[in-house]
């Protein structure tokens, strides 16, 4: 019988290594449910040692864990381009001038050629604007699909390094929970902590008593031999 059992224990609970875990509910889950959880849901569920929060010293204060911090966790996601604008509507053609009823009158026929000639000057505009306002859409469109590009590799870059920072500190959490997280208490809630000190210091001290029971007698039957 040794008391290093508690001694641990006691040792884990005063220095406070896994208080912030014991605290966290979140760590309490299946873990098939806690591993198929997102940063969004650890964020929303106010996870203290779970997603992003597991680098907040404030919230999650755990020995190893900033080893892996990386600075995308503090910076915001990348911006995503602006949307495109509708393409240009085709234009509206307007109706060609009729020819005169009589195309023996010369003035009617002079007209009608003049505004002709001015129907199709006028086509001739509406076409090139058109035209004009198609070619500085598809120049958008390169541009927006090049942005969209970089934009799709800068978000993959930033979430693959939010992720993988947050399932490497999680690991070591769940590394040692695994090994000792029967020692973990909530140093923060007094009425968890200071009878769950209690409890650890009471074995010791009771071993401790034992021990020196034990070694007054065998110093007692010494001296009588």
């Amino acid at each position: 019988v040794a008391s290093t059992r508690w001694t641990f224990e006691s040792l884990i609970g005063i220095t406070g290594m896994g208080s912030d875990v014991a605290a966290d509910p979140c760590w309490q889950l299946d873990n098939t449910l806690r591993d198929s959880m997102d940063l969004d849901e650890k964020t929303h569920f106010q996870c203290k040692c779970m997603g992003v929060q597991v680098f907040d010293q404030n919230s999650c204060n755990f020995p190893g864990v900033g080893d892996y911090y990386t600075a995308e966790i503090n910076q915001p996601e990348p911006p995503e381009p602006a949307s495109m604008p509708d393409q240009p509507a085709e234009p509206v053609i307007p109706p060609a001038p009729n020819p005169p009823e009589d195309k023996y009158d010369q003035v009617q026929m002079v007209q009608y050629l003049n505004a002709l000639v001015s129907y199709q000057d006028e086509m001739k505009i509406i076409q090139d604007n058109y035209r004009n306002q198609m070619d500085l859409y598809q120049i958008m469109a390169d541009v927006y699909k090049s942005q969209m590009t970089k934009y799709q590799n800068d978000l993959a870059t930033y979430t693959v390094a939010r992720v993988s920072a947050v399932k490497a500190a999680e690991g070591i959490i769940m590394g040692m929970t695994d090994k000792v997280g029967w020692a973990y208490v909530n140093k923060k809630d007094p009425e968890i902590y200071f009878p769950w000190l209690f409890n650890t210091w009471i074995p010791q001290v009771e071993i401790v008593a034992v021990y020196l029971v034990i070694i007054l007698v065998l110093i007692k039957r010494k001296d009588v031999k």
